[in-house]
C-alpha cells in the first residue's frame, strides 16, 4: 500500500510540475517559429542626390521586387528587379537594374533591426532598417539607403543617393 501510495504522489507530482510549463512561453514558441522558405519583397523607395551636387541633377523614385530563400530567421539570398526614374538636366530616366540581394535580421523577435545589401552591374545599395513582423510570416520594413547607379554608356549620369525604403515582405 505505500508503494501505491507514493507512486499516486509522485505521479501527482510529475504531473503538476508538467502543467507549470504553458505552451504560451514566448521563447518556447520563438524557438519554434522559423521564416525558412521562399520570399518575396516589394518595396518603393525616394532617394536624394548627394553626388554630384549640380543643380541639375535630381532626385529618384524607385520600385523594386527581390524573391528568393530565407535559410532561417537571419539570413537570406535573393535576386531581384527594380525602376528607378532619375530626374536629372529637366529629362527623366528609366534605370532598371538586375540585383542579387543577401539581407540578414539582427534578432529573433517580431520587431528587429536588418541590414540589406544589394549589387549589380553598375549598381549598388545598403539598406539599415527595422523589420516589423506580421502574421503568417508577413512583415512591414522601412530604412535608411545609400545607393550607387554608375552609368555605363557614354554619357556620365552616375550618382550617389541617399535616402528612405519601404517595403512589405511575404
Amino acid at each position: 500500500m505505500r508503494r501505491l501510495l507514493a507512486f499516486i504522489t509522485i505521479a501527482m507530482l510529475a504531473l503538476a510540475a508538467n502543467a507549470q510549463q504553458s505552451p504560451t512561453d514566448t521563447d518556447a514558441v520563438r524557438s519554434k517559429l522559423t521564416m525558412r522558405g521562399y520570399k518575396a519583397f516589394y518595396d518603393v523607395n525616394y532617394l536624394f542626390t548627394i553626388y554630384p551636387s549640380d543643380t541639375d541633377t535630381g532626385n529618384s523614385l524607385g520600385f523594386s521586387t527581390s524573391h528568393g530563400f530565407q535559410f532561417n530567421n537571419h539570413l537570406y539570398f535573393g535576386g531581384g528587379i527594380g525602376f528607378n526614374s532619375f530626374f536629372c538636366d529637366g529629362t527623366t530616366r528609366l534605370v532598371v537594374p538586375i540585383f542579387g540581394e543577401l539581407r540578414c535580421n539582427f534578432l529573433n523577435r517580431r520587431t528587429t533591426p536588418f541590414v540589406c545589401g544589394r549589387y549589380g552591374y553598375g549598381f549598388g545599395s545598403l539598406v539599415l532598417g527595422m523589420r516589423l513582423a506580421l502574421k503568417n510570416n508577413h512583415s512591414l520594413t522601412a530604412g535608411v539607403e545609400y545607393s550607387v547607379q554608375l552609368d555605363i554608356g557614354d554619357n556620365d549620369y552616375s550618382q550617389t543617393n541617399i535616402g528612405f525604403r519601404l517595403g512589405y515582405e511575404f
